[in-house]
């Protein structure tokens, strides 16, 4: 995680598929997956993070595409 200021953080990560070859007329399709994110840390019983993905594949011969964005908000969780 880098660190944005003192009590925020990011991330980031990026994924790039690609077939190689196709085998017995099966041809795959490529995809691509990115995430990003935002952490506050200032305090140590709670720490949101906001999340952010995105994921696309395209249309290989044999490969259904699909394109699909969702968000989310989570925390480490407050202790009793």
């Amino acid at each position: 995680m880098r660190a944005l200021a003192p009590d925020w953080g990011c991330f980031s990560q990026a994924m790039l598929q690609l077939p190689l070859q196709s085998r017995d007329d099966f041809n795959p399709g490529a995809g691509f997956n990115a995430n990003l994110g935002l952490r506050y840390t200032a305090s140590e019983t709670f720490v949101p993070q906001l999340h952010s993905m995105r994921a696309s594949r395209n249309a290989g011969r044999d490969s259904m595409p699909t394109s699909k964005t969702a968000a989310r908000l989570s925390s480490n969780g407050v202790p009793a």
